[in-house]
Parts: structure tokens; sequence; C-alpha cells
């Protein structure tokens, strides 16, 4: 990674690492690692209340970070935990900042967008960005991304950001450590969102919240033999 920020943006750290709200602890860690290790002055948490939250919370109580929890995780959102967490793994509280009300992908990066300007960015000063989800999403964040910040309005307000931005999903666990039950259930998640990704879906022929992705031959291939080994599950 250091190399690409230097190559990209002639540059030892980006300005800011994007994490999108999800249930993925190893997200959080990741940019907690990358920050400790000097690659981004700041992080901008983007998540409320969504389908992530609760099995967030269910997370955080299998966690190491429970027995400590300060204040009542049944009553935080998204932004709320991460924030601790990323305190919690050395993060100063002032180089975070957040986003406590967005409730889907689209969101995060519209109101995240106006937290920035709120701490004073602007396409002036934002030259570097880190998008960061839970690998399974990750492409559908940052095509939603490019999709948002490429409308007229943003590209007069900020300049052109789809050029100025790294995809960095953490790395997954191999499934081969994982018990059948976990297995199965990243299978469907994966699927899931492979199936968004599709123009008929999410993307221009029907919900119109991405552009056209060009899914490859052998991913829709596996595709059709996923959907077969789950549905005899």
């Amino acid at each position: 990674l250091e190399d690409v920020i230097s190559d990209k943006f002639k540059a030892d750290a980006v300005d800011i690492l994007w994490l999108f709200g999800c249930e993925w602890l190893p997200a959080v860690e990741k940019a907690s690692q990358l920050y400790n290790n000097g690659l981004v002055k700041k992080i901008l948490f983007t998540g409320g209340e969504g389908r992530s939250t609760d099995p967030l919370r269910d997370v955080v109580k299998r966690s190491r970070y429970f027995s400590d929890w300060e204040g009542r995780l049944s009553q935080q959102n998204e932004a709320e935990i991460f924030e601790q967490i990323l305190l919690k793994n050395g993060v100063a509280k002032e180089d975070i900042m957040l986003d406590e009300k967005s409730t889907n992908t689209e969101l995060n990066i519209r109101y995240g967008l106006r937290v920035l300007k709120k701490y004073g960015y602007s396409k002036n000063n934002l030259d570097s960005i880190i998008i960061m989800q839970h690998p399974f999403l990750q492409r559908r964040a940052v095509e939603t991304f490019k999709k948002i910040t490429g409308e007229k309005g943003r590209l007069e307000e900020w300049g052109d950001l789809r050029g100025c931005f790294i995809s960095y999903p953490p790395s997954f666990s191999a499934i081969e450590t994982m018990s059948n039950e976990e297995a199965l259930e990243n299978l469907r998640y994966a699927l899931e969102e492979l199936w968004k990704l599709k123009p008929a879906a999410y993307g221009p022929e029907g919900e119109g919240f991405i552009g056209e992705v060009v899914i490859p031959a052998e991913a829709l291939k596996a595709e059709v033999i996923s959907v077969s080994y789950t549905h005899l599950r």
C-alpha cells in the first residue's frame, strides 16, 4: 500500500481513510493499523442505524473489546461503536470524523461529503482518499462513490474525486478456516452482493444506484454453481 500511495499521490500518507458502516471488525482494526503506521492522516466513518447495526453489536459482544466497553452498546449506533474501537486501537479523537445519520451506502457517501465540508475539506485541499468496506461490499461502495461524486453538482463542488481514491478492502479470512455454517453464510452474502452489481439490480437498468459494472464471465459461472450449491443445503 505504501508504494501505491507514493506512486498515485506522490505522498507518504493519504488525507482521508473513509470507512463505511458494516459489521466486520477487521475493517476498523485495519483502519487503525494504517493510521498508526502513518499511512492515513484522518479517518472518516459513515454509518448510523442500518441493517448491519444489530449484527455489529452482536460481534462486539463476542469480541475482546466488550470487557471494558463504555456506555450501553444496545443504544449505540455504528459510528459510536466504531469510534470507541478506533480510540481503543490508538487513533486520536481529533483525527476521527463521524456521520451518525446514514442508513445505507448512498447516504454514507452523501452525508460523508457533508461531514468533510464541515471539517473544512474542499476540492482545494482534499487530494487523496482510501475507501474501505467489508470485502464483499467493497466493489459496490466504490461504484456508488463513483456514481455520486460524478454528479454534475458534486463535480463542481469537489472536483473529480473519482481520480483521487484507492480502493483498499481488508483481507478476508480463508474459507478453509471456517466452519461449514460460516462458509455457507459468507457464500450467500457474496452472492447477494454479486447480484446487486448487475445492471438490472442496482445498476442503470434497475435501481440506478451504481453505473454499469462488467462482471467477469468466471464470476458469473461461479455464481451459477454457488447458487445451485446453496439451494441444496
